[in-house]
C-alpha cells in the first residue's frame, strides 16, 4: 500500500494572494452550464508557471453565449491566437489545440463561495505581460 507524508499539510484550502501570475493553459472542455445563466460554456484549467505558487491551479468558465462571447475571444486573443482566425464559426478543437500549453499571465483575484474565500481569474494576459506592480513572489530584494 501506499503512503502519504502530511508533514506541513493544511486541513483548510487557502487562496492564492490577488495578483498576476505567470500560467500555462493546461486543458479545457466545453459543455453546458447548469446553474446561473444556464447554456454553452467552456471551462479552462490553468497552471501557475512559477513562484511560491507554481504547480497551483486556477480555473475559469467563459459562457458562449454572444454576449459574453468577447472575454472568450479576449482571452483566445492574449494567449496567442491570430484574431483573424476567429472571424466566422470556428472549431473549438482546432482553436483550443493552438493554445493549450500556452504561457500567458493571469490576473487572479479572490471571492466568497458558500463561505470560504476562493480564486477567480479575472482576465488573461500575453506572456510577455509585465504588471506595473510586478509579479507576487516570495523572494527578498537581494540588492543587500
Amino acid at each position: 500500500m501506499p503512503s502519504v507524508d502530511f508533514t506541513g499539510v493544511k486541513t483548510e484550502f487557502e487562496p492564492m494572494a490577488e495578483g498576476y501570475y505567470p500560467a500555462v493553459l493546461e486543458e479545457w472542455e466545453a459543455g453546458n452550464a447548469k446553474s446561473g445563466k444556464k447554456g454553452p460554456k467552456v471551462d479552462l484549467t490553468w497552471e501557475v508557471s512559477e513562484g511560491p505558487e507554481e504547480g497551483r491551479k486556477l480555473f475559469r468558465t467563459f459562457s458562449l453565449d454572444r454576449k459574453a462571447l468577447w472575454a472568450f475571444k479576449q482571452a483566445l486573443v492574449r494567449m496567442g491566437v491570430d484574431q483573424e482566425s476567429l472571424e466566422g464559426p470556428v472549431d473549438l478543437d482546432d482553436i483550443m489545440s493552438e493554445v493549450v500549453g500556452a504561457a500567458c499571465v493571469l490576473l487572479v483575484g479572490q471571492h466568497e463561495y458558500d463561505g470560504t474565500m476562493r480564486n477567480n481569474v479575472k482576465s488573461v494576459w500575453p506572456e510577455d505581460f509585465v504588471p506595473s506592480d510586478g509579479f507576487l513572489d516570495d523572494s527578498e530584494d537581494d540588492d543587500d
